[in-house]
């Protein structure tokens, strides 16, 4: 009989940090991203448009929160299966009541080889904390997360895609793990030729994406 994998202990420290949120502010977007206007969704999503993804393609929201990227997904997309990776249960438990969405509660960023197979793997905010990223491998935050996309884009059918923030900022915010764009840029290219950066973004994130040459034809 296989024993049960055990979190890490990172992964009880995450699901109490986003739980003592949801007890402040409810199952709502603060309690998701820390601060109270839900306006730069739209706009973290909406980059997903210029990306080749297409009808029946499997799409996996890591970091899936109450699912509010499958609901974007279901009104601007070609129809595509959804599956959320979610850590904290109140949210996996919130994301599963929308029509069509299956939840995971596995902890990606430590535990990736228990994913599921996608086509596609796409990342919103996850990466963004500092703290978050401790137990994963790498010599740095920056090459943390660097490894991981590459993770995920060997894994992955088609491709990926993520949402990080940059070091192009007058200040730096504590905790908060800030990105070369350039460097992000150079990963990416060595992934595949078919890859973009998007640093238009308003605020201090930009949108980072590779996909296999073959799903451009």
């Amino acid at each position: 009989m296989t024993e049960p994998l055990t979190p890490p202990p990172t992964s009880r420290l995450v699901a109490d940090f986003y739980r003592r949120r949801i007890e402040a502010h409810g199952l709502s977007y603060q309690a998701q991203w820390g601060e109270a206007s839900d306006t730069k969704s739209e706009q973290r999503y909406s980059a997903l448009k210029r990306l080749p993804i297409l009808e029946g393609d499997v799409v996996v929201d890591i970091g899936c929160g109450v699912g509010s990227l499958a609901q974007y997904l279901r009104v601007t997309a070609p129809p595509v299966t959804y599956i959320g990776i979610e850590l904290t249960p109140e949210f996996a438990a919130a994301a599963r009541t929308l029509q069509g969405v299956e939840v995971l509660e596995i902890d990606a960023l430590r535990q990736a080889d228990q994913l599921p197979a996608a086509d596609w793997y796409v990342v919103f905010g996850t990466l963004n904390t500092r703290w978050l990223l401790e137990g994963m491998p790498g010599t740095d935050d920056e090459d943390r997360v660097l490894n991981f996309l590459g993770t995920l884009f060997h894994m992955s059918r088609k491709g990926i895609a993520a949402t990080l923030v940059t070091d192009q900022v007058d200040y730096l915010k504590p905790q908060t793990c800030n990105m070369n764009p350039i460097r992000v840029a150079e990963r990416l290219a060595g992934m595949s030729r078919a890859f973009r950066l998007d640093h238009d973004f308003t605020f201090r994130e930009f949108f980072a994406a590779a996909w296999r040459q073959g799903d451009l034809e």
